[in-house]
């Protein structure tokens, strides 16, 4: 029925496009964009399974439209919106139609509605923690706060519904390895070539936070075809993990699969560095040290504990730490061998914005930032004001409150424990791997979150965040699910 109806639908759309673009008197790309994004919409809502597919394809170019459409003509206000649009109403299409195909065909189960539930709840959260944004300035809040932060939380209900089988999450994630290549591809071009005339103009557009390149005297920060450096490096070095320690399937890997690896691997990795965003690197460093230890049950509790504790003692001397003077000495150490001409290794081995995040880690000591939930509530925004906030720790803390921040942090403790003993519990060794590694990937993501307070509610950091949560739960759903049927048979 499906494929009737898209074939019917999808060449009437496709005329109506041609039309428009024959006939605009306006931005030619801005009118095409309403009906192409609309046919996007409505194909995710028939076939909501290559919606998702679509919606990986977004997150790696859809900043790309938004600097061809400033090409072509007159781009206001509401073309920007219609482009930064796109991503959740396809999120939203692909929710709808896999809600109706699951009530359809009359298999909406008691796991069905609990994952709604958890969905529910995770997404009222994170509207209350963006309009939260109110005790950090009016430029967060609004319509597209609220939905850049909660869009793509439906992904913990709608993926364990479309995805049946594990080799449809692993032709997912050979999707995602194939079209970041690309991306990773052209900002390598930037990093050995420069930027293009055109990318110059949309630079100085002040249309994207990149515009600081124009007048940064030091390296130049690649950003490809995202809408930063910062967010180019999170996905470069997630990924060139994913690509590294990929599950191998039932074929035994030769010598040239482990070369492709590894190939993979260097590529991205290079193209990360280029990136001279460090908090990207981190998400790839702790989902590789998390991968291996996670193999091992005393090194998946060792790392934890030995995580926690690393991450106290920073907090607690943050002070003595700035005050030492040790990572100037560092740094100087460290540039000793840096030749004229190395802008990029210079900049890399800066220590300035570690001493950001130390400071930001100081405000944890002030009293006057505590409030049982958030100074929005305590009538003490301008407190807010004061405070120099650079990690997700304190700025969640500012939003929402001490009390919200310790449920959330023990349902956390929580759902981590859960969520490595059915891992151990599990039978299926393939299943093992393939949520090691999720896991992995999501806590990389995680912790590099913690020197970087938008991350996680920054397109489309959040929708890759939410896509490995919604694959794991996905995982575990087809895990019993087997398990089920073995012990019927």
């Amino acid at each position: 029925m499906t494929n009737n109806v898209s074939k019917i639908v999808i060449p009437i759309i496709g005329l109506m496009v041609v039309l428009v673009v024959l006939f605009s008197e306006r931005n030619i790309g801005s009118d095409a964009f309403k009906y192409i994004g609309g046919t996007c919409v409505c194909y995710a809502l028939i076939r909501p399974k290559h919606g998702v597919y679509l919606l990986l394809i977004q997150t790696a170019f859809l900043d790309v439209m938004k600097r061809i459409l400033f090409l072509t003509g007159d781009f206001g206000s509401l073309d920007l919106y219609l482009i930064l649009g796109l991503a959740p109403a396809t999120m939203l299409g692909v929710t709808i139609g896999a809600t109706l195909y699951q009530i359809k065909a009359q298999q909406f189960s008691k796991g069905d509605a609990y994952r709604l539930l958890v969905t529910v709840m995770v997404f009222s959260f994170l509207v209350v923690y963006a309009l939260g944004a109110g005790a950090r300035g009016a430029s967060q809040t609004g319509i597209a706060g609220v939905a850049n932060a909660s869009a793509y939380a439906p992904m913990i209900f709608v993926l364990p519904i479309l995805f049946k089988e594990i080799h449809e999450i692993r032709n997912l994630l050979k999707t995602l390895l194939f079209v970041y290549l690309i991306v990773c591809f052209y900002g390598l071009y930037q990093a050995f070539f420069d930027f293009f005339d055109w990318e110059y103009r949309y630079l100085a557009s002040g249309l994207t936070q990149e515009a600081r390149i124009l007048w940064e005297q030091e390296a130049r920060r690649v950003f490809s075809t995202m809408n930063g450096a910062a967010t180019l490096s999170v996905f470069l070095s997630t990924i060139a993990v994913l690509g590294l320690f990929f599950p191998k399937g039932k074929i035994k890997l030769g010598i040239f699969a482990k070369l492709k690896r590894y190939l993979y691997f260097l590529i991205m990795a290079v193209g990360a560095y280029y990136t001279i965003s460090r908090g990207g690197w981190v998400c790839g460093i702790v989902a590789a040290v998390g991968y291996l230890c996670f193999k091992s049950k005393l090194l998946t509790i060792s790392a934890y504990v030995g995580g926690t504790i690393c991450l106290s003692a920073i907090i607690i001397n943050a002070e003595s730490i700035m005050e030492s003077g040790y990572l100037a000495r560092i740094e100087a150490d460290a540039k000793e061998g840096v030749e004229d001409g190395e802008d990029v290794k210079d900049r890399a081995l800066t220590t300035g914005t570690i001493n950001g995040r130390l400071e930001s880690f100081l405000a944890l000591q002030d009293g006057d930032i505590w409030s049982p939930f958030g100074l929005k509530l305590a009538g003490r925004e301008h407190a807010a004001d004061s405070v120099f906030v650079h990690d997700i720790l304190t700025d969640t803390l500012v939003r929402i409150g001490y009390i919200p921040c310790l449920l959330a942090m023990l349902l956390g403790v929580y759902i981590v424990i859960k969520l490595h003993k059915n891992i151990w519990d599990s039978k299926n060794l393939t299943h093992k791997v393939y949520l090691n590694l999720l896991v992995a990937l999501t806590i990389g993501i995680g912790v590099g979150a913690v020197s970087s307070p938008s991350q996680l509610r920054t397109f489309p950091i959040n929708t890759l965040f939410f896509l490995l949560i919604g694959l794991i739960i996905t995982v575990f759903v087809i895990d019993k699910k087997q398990l089920v049927q073995s012990q019927e048979d």
